[in-house]
């Protein structure tokens, strides 16, 4: 372990707060696709910023072509921000 050395790192931005009144909205569309914790208590949203993955069908489509945002989430505390945002190549 002691040969393991930081390269690089990011912060969270935390900024973009989102509505909760969309939340409803959000799980109803995206609930099958979450990335939830070990306890599902929070989830982190790597799929809804500029509709970067749409449901066609029985399966769902990607654009990898544009910046993506992810989001941080947990319900309980009503925190749902912006955490990171780049392109595919970051």
């Amino acid at each position: 372990m002691s040969d393991f050395k930081i390269k690089d790192t990011l912060r969270f931005e935390n900024n973009y707060k989102q509505d909760f009144n969309s939340y409803k909205k959000f799980i109803s569309i995206y609930k099958p696709i979450i990335t939830y914790s070990s306890d599902s208590s929070k989830f982190i949203d790597i799929y809804s910023y500029q509709l970067n993955l749409e449901k066609q069908g029985d399966h769902y489509k990607e654009n990898t072509e544009i910046d993506q945002a992810v989001l941080l989430c947990n319900p309980k505390t009503k925190y749902w921000n912006r955490i990171y945002f780049g392109g595919y190549s970051r």
